[in-house]
């Protein structure tokens, strides 16, 4: 028994996609609690989302209006890849939730990839991979059981001169002033990644990213910013520690060490330098550093913006 018109002209150049923006759900029509389709063979997914277009969708669509491929290009998915030509984001079949485009690479930022949106930081959620659209900062957090997760905050945006107010007049030129730090710190090419602080993982001097594009800077004690790794004890770590201590502590990029606080993902924790009884944080082995080959520049950056 056939219930629904047969259209012998429709389009078949692309597999039956059940994420199909146009796809009926599964239980369409269907009396309570039944179902009145089931997906068969390799078919998965959700039938019927309405979160937006699937990349067979968005293929289909540019094939309808005769679009070339360079011109409707999707942004790869994976992580571990990038596309390199202008490309676009769509909902795509595997994932859970809507997608952004995320910009990497030093220093043209020509990496092009989508990814999974962070939460909005009013939710007071996070992820532990994620991106943030045009128009946020991605902000971290600490997690409970280690590692960094995400969320996104809407980027500040400076305070208009008032008419009746003269701009202020630029700062001398034998003065310049040095970008910040944007942290976490993830270096392509550094097996560890999401780094609270300046980094010597690929040999360097300490150094920071100072944007999303990859533009970097070395780092100096004036930043009063972690050195990631640190040797302690004969161990090497890559995010703040409490070992030794009660309170979450680093090494100090010009030497020394300081407590761990929001800056480094613990909104918790105090980074007066002084705890309960007096105590300081210990002394840790200099971190071992060897210098890289001069010109290499830094490596490019990893993931999308690293905001906070």
């Amino acid at each position: 028994m056939i219930n629904y018109e047969m259209d012998r002209n429709g389009d078949i150049s692309l597999p039956y996609d059940i994420m199909s923006l146009m796809h009926y759900g599964d239980s369409d029509f269907a009396i309570p609690g039944t179902k009145t389709m089931q997906a068969i063979g390799d078919q998965r997914g959700q039938m019927g989302q309405r979160m937006g277009m699937s990349h067979a969708d968005a293929q289909q669509l540019g094939l309808m209006y005769h679009c070339t491929a360079k011109k409707f290009l999707l942004c790869t998915n994976d992580l571990n890849k990038c596309t390199k030509e202008d490309c676009v984001c769509h909902h795509s079949d595997e994932s859970k939730g809507p997608l952004v485009k995320t910009f990497s690479g030093w220093p043209t930022a020509d990496c092009k990839r989508c990814e999974k949106m962070c939460p909005d930081i009013k939710t007071g959620t996070c992820l532990p991979q994620c991106g943030c659209g045009s128009g946020y900062d991605r902000q971290t957090f600490q997690m409970g059981g280690g590692g960094v997760c995400y969320a996104c905050k809407v980027s500040a945006s400076p305070a208009p001169l008032s008419p009746a107010q003269p701009a202020p007049a630029p700062p001398p030129a034998s003065a310049p002033t040095q970008a910040p730090c944007l942290f976490p710190t993830s270096p392509s090419d550094c097996t560890q990644h999401n780094m609270a602080g300046c980094t010597t993982c690929d040999g360097s001097a300490p150094w920071c990213f100072t944007s999303s594009a990859g533009e970097w800077r070395e780092c100096s004690a004036a930043d009063d910013a972690c050195q990631f790794p640190f040797e302690y004890n004969g161990k090497n770590y890559y995010t703040c520690t409490t070992d030794g201590n009660t309170q979450p502590w680093c090494s100090k990029v010009g030497g020394g060490t300081k407590y761990c606080g929001p800056a480094e993902g613990f909104p918790q924790a105090s980074a007066s330098g002084q705890t309960q009884g007096g105590m300081q944080p210990p002394t840790p082995s200099p971190p071992v550093m060897k210098r890289a080959d001069s010109g290499g520049g830094a490596p490019d950056a990893v993931g999308g913006s690293s905001l906070r």
